[in-house]
């Protein structure tokens, strides 16, 4: 083996360790497919079967929690750019193409119609016990009807909406996850995580069934029957994948889970396993990753973004590119080291791309002037930056942060949280603006925002500013100190506090924002008692609570509020847990329903489990999943119309 190919080999392993294992993009996306090309061509040339070329399927298990070693060896794809090579592939078969979801493999055993045990596929040999965690996962049956062995591989992932959700409780420890997959993965092997997190899984592959049946596509309608939520997936031929491949694309914006591709598989599981397996990859499937489409545009400059973990991160600036029907003139640069890199320079010309066709990223910088430099002084609060040097899978990281820790810009999320429609809902005060109205020095602290009016005549002068916006902020600002206590316990930005949990919290104390003051006067398990408050929790409003400068920010703001009674019309449904589905009559949207139920005590979930109290439904004969989930479990279903009268009845609910 040529020392150009071992080379190759320990770059794509470092990159997998730190994908893995340290939730780090050591490399774009279009880096690490270049250098797999690349050794794929070097063994062609050499004559290197798969098996001589020792590169794991995930990464090698780092971690606490217990070791498996998987019955069948979890291998990874094959994969192509190339419609024409999918379409050769396929030959005169028929095929399922499915999404190539961007999350972490499961593989999930049943015994006797129970969930015995879930497994991370790891490095495809072996993988790290799970099944504590599994269990909560949606789309995970935690019993089936099928009482023989059941082995089903599928990926937990998570939303972007939840990674949102959750990353905004976070606090500083929201700069180790920059995707959700990074963040579903962390959440699938934590251990004692006490939040809720909302894990979904698919299942893509029926791995062991006794009668299992032939076709791929009677095994997704099967197992759908058996309460299992499948990947999305669609039956083709020959004459339609280029057809189907395009629609699937067109889809990928409006997505609610991240993927990085599609996966074809022969429908005649029969004939795929059949096949057999090159040494690397079963010949029975074959991955399909999107062609990127680089355009070549104009280096315009670099901006260095402060952001409230304290990293400072650089920003490509470049002349507008049209990629995939969008304009794109910005692209992450990561860290010091990735920009460093690139060697970049303000006039070179840089190919970008769209990562997974979302992304935007700079693939190549063709002229690499290497004339970039990196600041001394932080943009946000003119103290001294530093640089820190970290090691990620034993590659040396370089990364930007502001020295000062009253930064502004450590606080940003903190005031982008206060403003926001689910705290204090003050309308006009964007991103953008607050960072503006930071620079300026007119942000330190959150009560600052009550004495803006103070700054009234120069904020009429800035550009995109004018007389009647900024009156329409003032009155806003002015307007949200009429506030719910929840939405101002909600404002603090007290990490692992989210939405719901200030609800909980607030209620426990009888609705009353005094109430919770006192109690935080005492010791650091007074909201035990609260509904869905562990330890995690209490340890975070404990700690949050030493911090005097936010606490005695908030007493000032305390001092400027009207607290009004709490929209809470009963604990009618205190401890239960509904779920909707189908469409609405009496209800406006999806977000009336989950404030009703809130309003009377109860939380709305997504799924259908054993906590299940109603499941809500118009048609309540209908067949759906979750209709017979439902059924299963002994759960009511009942219309908008009975679920109203049951709750505002005042009877037993």
């Amino acid at each position: 083996m040529t020392t150009q190919i071992k080379e190759l080999i320990d770059h794509i392993n470092a990159a997998k360790e730190a994908y893995y294992n340290d939730g780090e993009a050591i490399m774009s996306d279009r880096e690490y497919d270049a250098l797999e090309e690349q050794l794929k061509e070097l063994q062609k040339k050499e004559g290197i079967p798969d098996q001589d070329i020792e590169i794991p399927v995930g990464a090698v298990v780092s971690g606490m929690r217990k070791k498996v070693t998987h019955e069948k060896a979890a291998l990874s794809l094959d994969k192509t750019k190339s419609v024409t090579e999918l379409v050769e592939w396929l030959g005169q078969n028929v095929g399922v193409l499915s999404w190539k979801m961007d999350g972490l493999t499961i593989v999930a055993t049943y015994n006797n119609g129970h969930l015995v045990q879930a497994v991370t596929r790891g490095n495809g040999i072996v993988g790290e016990d799970v099944t504590d965690n599994a269990r909560k996962f949606v789309g995970l049956p935690a019993e089936i009807p099928y009482k023989e062995k059941l082995t089903v591989r599928a990926e937990a992932v998570m939303t972007y909406e939840e990674f949102n959700r959750i990353v905004e409780t976070m606090g500083e420890d929201a700069s180790r996850y920059k995707n959700p997959r990074n963040l579903a993965t962390g959440t699938v092997r934590r251990i004692n995580g006490e939040d809720e997190r909302t894990i979904e899984l698919f299942v893509f592959q029926c791995v062991d069934m006794k009668g299992k049946p032939k076709h791929v596509m009677q095994q997704f309608r099967q197992l759908e029957e058996w309460g299992f939520q499948v990947v999305g997936h669609r039956l083709v031929t020959p004459l339609n994948l280029a057809q189907v491949v395009e629609e699937m694309k067109q889809k990928i914006a409006s997505n609610p889970f991240p993927s990085d591709g599609l996966v074809l598989t022969y429908n005649d599981s029969q004939y795929a396993e059949s096949l057999g397996n090159t040494g690397k990859f079963p010949r029975g499937s074959m991955a399909f990753k999107w062609q990127d489409e680089a355009i070549e545009t104009s280096l315009t400059g670099i901006e260095w973004q402060a952001s409230r973990s304290g990293l400072i991160n650089p920003v490509a600036v470049f002349e507008p590119v049209e990629i995939d029907g969008t304009s794109v003139s910005r692209a992450s640069l990561f860290n010091v080291s990735y920009a460093e890199s690139l060697q970049l320079g303000t006039g070179d010309k840089i190919t970008v791309y769209k990562a997974n066709m979302i992304i935007p990223q700079i693939a190549e910088n063709l002229t690499k002037s290497g004339t970039m430099t990196i600041p001394n002084i932080c943009p946000a609060c003119g103290e001294e930056t530093e640089i820190h040097t970290s090691t990620k899978s034993g590659r040396e990281v370089k990364t930007l942060h502001c020295s000062n820790k009253d930064c502004p810009a450590k606080h940003l999320g903190r005031f982008q949280r206060f403003v926001c429609r689910d705290a204090m809902n003050i309308v006009g005060l964007s991103d953008e603006t607050l960072k503006k109205f930071i620079d300026k020095g007119w942000l330190r602290s959150l009560s600052d925002i009550y004495r803006l009016q103070d700054h009234k005549a120069e904020m009429e002068q800035m550009e995109g500013f004018g007389k009647k916006s900024v009156e329409n902020i003032l009155k806003s600002i002015e307007a949200s100190k009429h506030v719910e206590p929840w939405r101002f316990l909600y404002a603090m930005s007290i990490p692992n506090v989210g939405r719901d949990v200030s609800k909980k919290i607030i209620r426990f104390c009888g609705g009353s924002f005094d109430a919770f003051l006192e109690k935080l006067k005492f010791g650091e398990d007074v909201f035990r008692g609260a509904e869905d408050v562990g330890e995690v929790i209490q340890a975070s409003i404990y700690d949050w609570k030493q911090n005097r400068h936010f606490t005695e920010d908030m007493a000032n703001l305390v001092d400027m509020m009207d607290f009004i009674q709490s929209d809470n019309t009963s604990d009618v449904l205190a401890g239960k847990t509904v779920v909707i589905t189908g469409t609405l009559e009496t209800f406006k949207n999806r977000d009336e329903f989950i404030a009703f139920v809130e309003q009377n005590g109860g939380k709305v979930s997504g799924s259908v489990s054993k906590k299940t109290s109603y499941l809500v439904n118009n048609d309540v004969f209908s067949n759906s999943s979750k209709n017979k989930k439902a059924k299963e479990l002994g759960v009511p279903i009942v219309n908008e119309k009975e679920f109203k009268t049951l709750v505002l009845g005042g009877g037993e609910v």
